[in-house]
């Protein structure tokens, strides 16, 4: 074969993969993992190729492959290939340049995926791409297109058709309109379920690796390239908190879901505070960073102590947005910390408002608390409350709280009220 046949029959093979992939949309993990492992391959030809297919597939593949491939399960396996601590040692220069060029030019295309970019600054922070590549004409990726490439119309096409047939007396167009409309609920159910896998995805990485990094400098002692490393994945870590109470204040109508975004809630801010002890950076206030409610954006609005005995403290914090389409309803996280040295279990808050209220109380992220280790911050629960005030009254809630205190079984059953709630139009932002 030729050298020039064989550039041909490559190509050709790149096209149909391309469009293969296309066609099966649900094979995108599959194939990025695929990619991910000829990328490392030790043949540099063969790395190469596995290169230009991935430039190929996010030219023509969609929007689909493109969030799939800026997943840090992908993007990770892509920077293995400039780390010395993994393939770096064996990488050929050309195979490293690659990476390096396309994970750049993603930079420039994809400015939507942060994922991407954070992945890049990180490299750059730990010398492993030491400046900016001058890209080839061949690898900068057109603009991802504005029109969804799994809908016929974009969202203006849709309200305008689904206005036209509201307007209609036919039947038939009205029944066409009432599935446009269940099509829609169901399109951006999909795209919520997405976004909060994604997330939950990413948080469990970041929790995971920065919980191994702590580990290592604890038996390595320091060093200024496992700090500044450190830094960086700590600094990502407390960018997903905020990321992880707005999904909570999306899925208040799913508890399950709800519970596994609490979990995680609470892995990331005990990981996040065990960095901060480590480094010496940690705020005094302890019970701000070991609650679970750092990840809320409280703005100005300061958190409620509702009890504090024997170290158990309970306290209220209020976030500062509403869930969305409610602009009636306010957020509470119920924070519970345990700092004393006996464990805590069956913890159980319960909350009561006058008439013209409406309260809920989500599942909280568990009913029992281990005891205080020093060596890490104290544990906790959050649980999310929502409040309905459509009379903007003064608020007034009412609460019994109950709990067993220690391995002698001692119960606690706490009742009480708290009323100095912030006023409701500048807590919600009237």
């Amino acid at each position: 074969m030729t050298r020039a046949t064989y550039s041909l029959y490559s190509e050709l093979l790149m096209t149909r993969a391309t469009y293969s992939l296309y066609s099966e949309l649900l094979m995108t993990r599959v194939a990025t993992r695929l990619l991910a492992h000829k990328i490392q391959s030790p043949q540099q030809r063969e790395a190469l190729q596995a290169l230009t297919v991935l430039e190929a597939c996010m030219n023509n593949c969609g929007k689909r492959f493109h969030s799939e491939a800026a997943k840090f399960r992908f993007l990770n396996e892509l920077i293995k290939v400039l780390s010395p601590k993994f393939l770096g040692q064996w990488s050929g220069a050309e195979v490293k340049l690659r990476v390096t060029e396309v994970l750049y030019s993603w930079t420039l295309w994809l400015k939507e995926e942060p994922k991407i970019q954070e992945a890049y600054r990180m490299l750059k922070k730990q010398g492993l791409v030491k400046k900016d590549p001058k890209l080839p004409d061949t690898i900068v990726m057109p603009p991802p297109s504005q029109r969804a490439e799994d809908s016929v119309f974009n969202q203006e096409d849709k309200a305008k058709l689904l206005a036209t047939l509201l307007k209609s007396s036919s039947p038939e167009d009205l029944q066409t309109a009432n599935r446009l409309i269940k099509n829609t609920i169901k399109e951006q159910k999909a795209e919520r379920v997405s976004r909060r896998v994604s997330t939950l995805e990413e948080v469990a990485s970041r929790t995971r690796q920065l919980r191994e990094l702590l580990r290592q400098h604890c038996l390595t002692g320091p060093s200024t390239h496992h700090t500044d490393h450190l830094k960086a994945l700590y600094e990502s870590c407390d960018r997903l908190r905020p990321n992880l109470f707005r999904l909570a204040s999306d899925t208040v109508d799913d508890d399950e879901a709800l519970a596994q975004i609490l979990q995680a809630n609470d892995e990331l801010t005990l990981v996040v505070n065990m960095y901060k002890d480590m480094m010496g950076g940690r705020e005094s206030n302890r019970m701000r960073g070991g609650g679970g409610e750092g990840s809320i954006n409280n703005g100005r609005l300061e958190p409620i102590t509702v009890y504090d005995q024997n170290g158990v403290h309970v306290s209220l914090h209020f976030a500062k947005d509403p869930p969305p389409g409610h602009p009636n309803v306010a957020v509470v996280i119920v924070s519970t910390v345990n700092t004393s040295s006996l464990p805590v279990k069956d913890i159980l808050f319960q909350a009561a408002v006058p008439k013209t209220m409406t309260v809920k109380l989500q599942p909280s992220s568990g009913n029992d608390l281990p005891s205080y280790n020093p060596l890490l911050p104290p544990a906790a629960l959050s649980q999310i409350l929502l409040l309905s005030n459509p009379h903007r009254r003064k608020v007034r809630l009412r609460y019994k709280l109950t709990l067993v205190h220690g391995d002698g079984e001692q119960s606690l059953s706490e009742m009480g009220e708290v009323e100095d709630f912030p006023d409701w139009v500048s807590w919600m932002g009237l």
